[in-house]
């Protein structure tokens, strides 16, 4: 028996998967593995003596599911850090653990045709999510990105696409792997200042702009909320699709931009322009939220909060 491992899905599609090599057509069985889930990284988290389910989303925001960054906090002894102190010791300070994680990766993935992966990628984290914006902020022709859009979904699986319920046209492309997203948000364009090892500066600017960069990160939790309440039968309705709405409203004669995603509370007037099962459908609406001042009771309205949110995962 042959055992090939590969963490590079790129370089391992390459070489099992391209027909010019000798390898190809030659795999009995293959699996992809996914990222753990939120419930076991939160059992990890534990472990390293995490208490506070607010920390614990902070860290999960950074690492995802992905074990080996887990492993590297015991690893270091980095036992119950806030994700400050995560970030300044695994990331900025000298000789930090994962200060190479991303180039090393991405060098042997991407190869010589880097730079508008890389540009890409950096458009997609800092909030250019469709096509047409992706190629502004790269300043590259749309036609041209296509093709790395696509590479970056399916040779490299960096990427994913999201489409809204009832408009399949309509594409917006999110980086998928956590330390790519916080890396080309916070780090790539300040890599002089990085290789400098200013630490303190660094930090000042991720912590000014992480409750913003988290709000991301929590819609991703939010989701896997639903899905976990879902499973247990524990909503007032079986959801069969749960993800993100966007659309257009005219207003005063100008289209304006609607998006409805887990977390926001405009929720009963931004419904109205969902045109799936209109007039059918039983509307519950759901806000999931740090806290509440006031839980206000309706038949169809869910308010969840962090106490909610322990009681499922704690």
């Amino acid at each position: 028996m042959f055992v090939v491992l590969s963490s590079l899905i790129g370089l391992f599609k390459k070489i099992l998967e391209d027909k010019k090599e000798p390898l190809y057509g030659r795999i009995n069985y293959k699996i992809n593995l996914k990222p753990v889930t939120l419930q076991n990284s939160i059992v990890a988290l534990k472990q390293l003596e995490y208490k506070n389910i607010e920390d614990m989303f902070y860290v999960y925001s950074i690492f995802g599911g992905f074990p080996k960054y887990y492993s590297l906090l015991e690893d270091t002894q980095s036992y119950n850090l806030n994700y400050k102190e995560v970030i300044n010791k695994l990331f900025l300070v000298d000789n930090a653990p994962l200060e190479n994680e991303v180039n090393d990766i991405l060098k042997q993935e991407f190869g010589k045709r880097s730079r508008l992966y890389y540009s890409i990628l950096f458009a997609i984290a800092n909030g250019s999510t469709k096509l047409n914006e992706i190629a502004t902020f790269t300043k590259t022709k749309a036609g041209a990105i296509i093709r790395y859009l696509k590479d970056l979904e399916q040779r490299f699986d960096i990427i994913k696409t999201v489409k809204p319920l009832n408009n399949k046209k309509s594409t917006k492309y999110y980086i998928k792997h956590p330390i790519l997203k916080f890396w080309f948000k916070f780090i790539y364009s300040k890599f002089s200042a990085y290789n400098l090892k200013i630490p303190n500066q660094l930090l000042d600017g991720i912590v000014k702009d992480y409750d913003s960069y988290f709000g991301r990160s929590f819609e991703e939790i939010s989701k896997d909320v639903l899905i976990n309440l879902n499973t247990k039968k524990a909503l007032p309705f079986i959801a069969e699709y749960i993800s993100n709405w966007w659309g257009f409203k005219r207003e005063d004669n100008q289209r304006k931009e609607l998006e409805i995603d887990l977390i926001l509370s405009e929720l009963k007037e931004k419904t109205e322009f969902v045109n799936w099962k209109k007039g059918k459908r039983k509307e519950y609406y759901c806000i999931i939220a740090k806290s509440f001042k006031n839980k206000t009771k309706q038949d169809n309205l869910l308010l969840i909060d962090l106490e909610d949110i322990k009681k499922i995962y704690l």
